[in-house]
């Protein structure tokens, strides 16, 4: 994380803006568009994450997330990956130092903590190459028995958990053919 502010401070004065957040104001360094309605994703210049709109509010950096943060979700973790390669490589950031620091684990447990199928459908995507856990396997528990969620989503969320618990997700995966 110094590594990453550290290479903040470098960046020219005239990539960052200024936008109003609901406590106060931010400057940060818009990296990513994010949806085609204008939604952004950037770092402030102690090098955390902000959601936000170019002419519009930010987020706060050390706030709650909040469902602005969602739409991270409607891309695979390879798009996300090479988005933040290629900011990286414009504004000479560590690119690794990007993106293990986006909070994609928290995005992942707002979607399946929500109502929203869609993002709960999203986030169970996500989950299926990414490790899980103790506090998303806990809601795929929840969401394992949720009736609202629909019965492919709660299929989907047991498979995960049981993944996640290291039990085998296919008959006979995991078991000794006895030779």
């Amino acid at each position: 994380m110094a590594d990453l502010e550290q290479a903040l401070s470098r960046v020219d004065a005239g990539s960052w803006i200024e936008s109003p957040t609901q406590q106060s104001r931010v400057s940060w360094l818009p990296l990513w568009l994010i949806s085609s309605s204008g939604l952004w994703v950037g770092l402030d210049r102690h090098a955390r994450w902000i959601v936000g709109r170019l002419s519009g509010q930010a987020s706060e950096p050390s706030g709650k997330l909040s469902p602005s943060w969602l739409p991270l979700l409607d891309h695979d973790e390879s798009v996300v990956e090479e988005e933040l390669a290629y900011a990286g490589a414009k504004y000479n950031l560590p690119v690794d130092a990007l993106v293990q620091s986006l909070p994609m684990d928290d995005i992942i447990v707002l979607a399946l903590s929500g109502s929203n199928a869609h993002w709960i459908d999203r986030a169970l995507t996500w989950l299926e190459t990414r490790n899980i856990s103790g506090e998303t396997r806990t809601i795929l528990g929840s969401l394992a028995s949720s009736r609202p969620a629909g019965q492919k989503a709660r299929q989907r969320a047991r498979r995960l958990r049981e993944r996640g618990e290291g039990v085998p997700t296919k008959p006979g995966a995991g078991q000794s053919d006895g030779s």
